[in-house]
Order: C-alpha cells, then structure tokens, then sequence
C-alpha cells in the first residue's frame, strides 16, 4: 500500500481534471462559447452588408470589423471600439 501512495504522490490532482491544459468545465463550455462566436461574426456580416454606417456610430472601424467577421469560429473575438 506504501508503494502505490508513494507512486500516486507523483500524480499532482489538477492534472487528473485537466486535459490538455485546459480545465474539464472549460472543455466543456467551448461549444457555447464557438456557437456564440459564430453567431456574434453572423451579425456583424449582416451589419457590414446593411448597415456599415452603424458601426462607425458605435466607434467601430470598418476594416477591423471586416477582418472580425471573417475570423474562424474558434478564434478568439479581437474587436475593441476605440
């Protein structure tokens, strides 16, 4: 018994709920987050097609939020209004 709490001592308990560095509950979130990200780029593409003017109101640049909405959904948001 001796020898297995000794090897099991090795084994730090974050990294029993870890994977990859990231946190299991993280690991789960991430399809919400994706999800929210796609749809986020969804309306900013309808925006820059209808409405650009808008976004120059909110203190939007249009050429970031170009390079926004072109973005993959499991990228993260870079958009600041300045």
């Amino acid at each position: 018994m001796a020898q297995s709490a000794s090897v099991l001592a090795g084994y730090s308990k974050r990294s029993q709920f870890t994977a990859g560095g990231l946190p299991l509950a993280g690991i789960f979130r991430l399809p919400l987050i994706w999800a929210e990200r796609s749809r986020f780029r969804a309306r900013l593409r309808d925006d820059l097609k209808n409405e650009p003017h808008i976004l120059g109101d909110i203190g939007i640049n249009l050429c970031d939020a170009q390079a926004e909405a072109a973005r993959f959904f499991w990228e993260p948001v870079l958009l600041t209004n300045d």
